[in-house]
Parts: structure tokens; C-alpha cells; sequence
């Protein structure tokens, strides 16, 4: 298993001073994804999941909306 980060996903908008970037972190076996956080430090927002389960925000279950787009 590898651990996969980018400390600063979102450099150009850092660079520019916009407040849109994120700290993202993901869990690797093989060539597949079994975890992933994304921590948006400017809105205090923590998203995260793992293979076979649901979706986070900060503590609390999320899911795709059923509206069409």
C-alpha cells in the first residue's frame, strides 16, 4: 500500500491568493484508491471516504444529490 498527498492541491490559486485550495491525502493498494480525506482549510471542511463506504463531511454521512443537472 502507498500513501498518496499533496499538501497544497490547489498551488495556483494559493499563489494568487485565492482562498481555494486543499490539503489531499489518499490511501493506494495497488493502482486502487481505499481511502481519501480532503481537508479545505479555508472553509474547515473535511470530506473523506473508504472503499465499500459512504461519504463524509465533517462527521456527517453526504451523497450525490438525485436532481438532474
Amino acid at each position: 500500500m502507498n500513501w498518496v498527498i499533496d499538501p497544497l492541491d490547489g498551488t495556483t490559486n494559493f499563489i494568487h491568493g485565492i482562498p481555494v485550495y486543499s490539503i489531499s491525502i489518499a490511501l493506494m493498494e495497488k493502482k486502487e484508491v481505499i481511502l481519501g480525506v480532503i481537508l479545505e482549510i479555508n472553509q474547515d471542511e473535511c470530506f473523506y471516504t473508504w472503499k465499500g463506504s459512504p461519504s463524509f463531511l465533517n462527521g456527517r454521512q453526504i451523497r450525490v444529490s438525485e436532481q438532474p443537472g
